[in-house]
């Protein structure tokens, strides 16, 4: 190769002798080698500690490179690296000697004479020593040095040099760094860089085949890179959207951490309240209670001295009404005058009162049997009773004192029954869980029982304020528990959920309870007005309640019926004849006062129809009163047809109509007393007024049959 390079056209003789040189010596290389291959055997244990050394020092020595130092055959390797350097040398050489020789003819030089020329070869020898690389003196073995006396000589020196220099020339000029002799397959050149394999491409159809392959690898490549692209376009997508969607939860998170806060600071602070709400109502309770049985008592009082100054009077009256029919009776069969029997029934009557009722004035006694038996406060006893009514009074008026100053020491939002309750509510608005889990919907009723007696002690569902200024007289719907408990929220979809009833709770645990006592000690059932007053608060009480009726509320009712029951027993009707009360005038007012009085009661007693048991009052009425009492009284009036006739449409108009249908005595008694008098009015036309015979028909046409 080196003679071929050699060859080339352009070179001068000295270019050629100097190759000529070159491969002679490259020659005596290879010859030297073959001869001092035992000579050399002692350098290989120090060439692989070397190698070792270089390997640790980041050498780029290989495995292979190693083993073949190891084999020997490392050598070889060498030899391919000084071919390489000589090639470098003679490339170099031919690089210096093209630009000389441009220089020469810039400058005009080349064809000047022999003189000149030679000046020219010493400038490209000294080219030529400028480019020449560093020689570095090669590696050799303790043995060698023993042999040459410890010393190795100069020219050994030169030709590994020299070698060198000419392999780098060749691989220059052979574009890359051929492979020494004995170098393995895919082992890196230890003296230079990387090598050319020799299997490259060689032809221009290897060429464009390996330029097809590495097209399509870059294809290959730009497809990998552009998936790779998608990818992480994809994975950063997925990243941004998991990135918003952290950021949403966060937000969430925040949210409902403000949410619970809020929620938490809300229920500490009504836990707080709550807590001071049973305290206050829990000390104040029992002073509400009291103050309570206080005003059941002066209302029970009252009506007690009230009832015993009724029954006293009424008695009297009667029983001075007996005395003085029973003296003019006397007097009337005996035959006595009238005059002188007037006189002696008045003074029987006076004295029957006075030894009944006892009066501490008696020397202004001036009393008829009328003012004795109905004006109770303006009668005989009448400054007694007002003394009576006063003292009660002034206790009621100490109860409703006392029941105002009961919460005098809290605050609005504990004592006012509005104010809790709007608090209750919102609790239930804004957080209903924690409401049903504090198990409120049971603890409402005597939460807010307190509050419901407070307002019981001034109510008096009776009416009777002409006495009692400090009372309220009305229905429970004007309350103020009742109209701040109507409204109170109700939760859909629980089945747990009571608080819709618990306006009716209240009213049957307390107000029935309140109300069953003043019927039971307190009312009168012949007072038309506490009658009407009772029966609109009854019947109002009967919306908060069941269908049939709760025990609560039948046993009230089983009261009012007992009380009515009692009370037609006490009616007194006189059946006083109409002869004798032709000669007393005030006992004949007395015994149409009574009938009248038993009347009016039968109307009061009638009003209960929708309420009370219709079995139970059909026989109270018709039984008790109109049979037992009324009838009588009416057979006996019958002498005198035109007060008979006054007090039979009385009686027979407030009757009902479907009453009077069927078998019953009392119905066939009131047919026979109008069948009676229809018959009289007949045989006796002249002294009845037209009005009286139409008033009597209308009377028959309510009878049927």
């Amino acid at each position: 190769r080196v003679r071929e390079v050699g060859g080339r056209e352009g070179w001068t003789r000295s270019d050629r002798g100097r190759a000529s040189q070159l491969s002679f010596d490259v020659d005596e290389a290879w010859t030297d080698r073959g001869v001092d291959v035992d000579r050399r055997a002692g350098v290989r244990e120090v060439e692989v500690a070397e190698a070792c050394k270089r390997e640790e020092e980041g050498a780029t020595y290989t495995a292979e490179a190693i083993e073949e130092l190891k084999r020997g055959t490392f050598g070889d390797r060498r030899e391919r690296a000084r071919n390489e350097t000589e090639a470098k040398k003679r490339t170099q050489h031919a690089r210096d000697t093209r630009w000389v020789e441009e220089q020469e003819v810039e400058e005009g030089v080349l064809h000047q004479p022999r003189g000149a020329q030679r000046d020219r070869s010493e400038r490209m020898e000294r080219v030529e020593e400028e480019n020449l690389p560093e020689r570095v003196p090669l590696v050799r073995d303790d043995a060698r040095e023993a042999e040459d006396g410890g010393s190795v000589e100069e020219d050994d020196m030169d030709w590994e040099a020299e070698d060198d220099f000419i392999h780098a020339q060749l691989a220059k000029a052979m574009g890359g760094f051929p492979r020494k002799p004995g170098v393995p397959e895919g082992v890196a050149n230890p003296h230079v860089g990387p090598t050319r394999t020799p299997d490259g491409p060689t032809t221009m159809q290897d060429v464009q085949a390996e330029a097809k392959n590495a097209k399509n690898d870059l294809r290959k490549r730009i497809e990998a890179a552009k998936e790779s692209k998608t990818n992480a376009l994809q994975q950063l997508e997925r990243s941004h959207s998991s990135m918003q969607a952290a950021s949403s939860n966060a937000a969430s998170c925040k949210e409902r951490l403000e949410r619970l806060s809020t929620k938490y600071t809300y229920l500490q602070s009504l836990k707080r309240y709550v807590q001071a709400l049973c305290s206050c109502l829990g000390s104040k309770a029992p002073r509400i209670e009291e103050v309570l049985e206080e005003a059941k008592a002066a209302h029970r009082n009252r009506r007690d001295a009230e009832k015993d100054v009724q029954f006293t009077m009424q008695s009297a009256a009667i029983a001075a009404g007996e005395a003085a029919v029973s003296c003019m009776m006397q007097s009337l069969a005996t035959g006595s005058s009238m005059e002188s029997t007037a006189d002696t029934c008045a003074s029987v009557r006076r004295e029957k009162l006075l030894s009944l009722v006892n009066p501490t004035d008696q020397d202004s006694f001036s009393w008829t049997l009328k003012s004795v038996y109905a004006d109770l406060h303006d009668g005989p006893k009448g400054k007694e009773l007002k003394e009576v009514n006063l003292r009660w009074e002034n206790r009621l008026i100490d109860c409703h004192e006392a029941r105002s100053t009961i919460f005098a020491d809290a605050d609005a939002v504990f004592s006012d029954v509005e104010a809790v309750s709007s608090r209750i509510a919102d609790w239930k608005v804004q957080q209903e869980d924690s409401y049903f889990d504090a198990y409120m919907p049971l603890s409402l009723g005597k939460l807010f029982s307190p509050f419901v007696m407070l307002e019981l002690i001034d109510w008096h569902p009776l009416g009777r304020t002409r006495q009692s200024p400090s009372f309220c007289s009305g229905t429970a719907n004007e309350m103020a528990w009742v109209k701040s408990l109507s409204t109170f929220p109700i939760a859909r979809g629980r089945a747990d959920d009571t608080d819709g009833a618990i306006v009716q709770q209240l009213v049957l645990q307390v107000v029935v309870p309140f109300l069953h006592f003043l019927v039971e000690h307190c009312w009168d059932p012949s007072d038309l007005a506490e009658n009407d007053a009772l029966l609109l608060t009854v019947q109002e009480l009967l919306v908060f309640d069941e269908d049939p009726p709760s025990e609560t509320m039948h046993e009230l009712l089983h009261a009012i019926f007992r009380r009515l029951y009692h009370t037609g027993e006490n009616i007194s009707v006189v059946c006083w004849p109409p002869m004798v009360l032709a000669h007393l005038a005030e006992e004949a007012e007395l015994a149409s006062t009574l009938y009248h009085n038993a009347v009016h009661f039968l109307q009061a007693v009638l009003k209960w129809r929708e309420v009370l048991e219709h079995g139970a009052l059909f026989a109270l009425v018709m039984d008790n009163l109109i049979l037992n009492k009324m009838v009588p009284h009416l057979r006996v009036s019958f002498a005198s047809p035109h007060d008979c006739l006054k007090r039979l449409s009385s009686l027979v108009n407030i009757l009902p109509e479907n009453w009077l249908v069927g078998q019953h005595p009392a119905t066939d008694s009131l047919r026979e007393i109008c069948e009676s008098l229809q018959a009289r009015m007949n045989m006796e036309q002249d002294g009845y007024e037209e009005d009286a015979s139409a008033c009597l028909q209308q009377l028959l046409s309510k009878f049927p049959g």
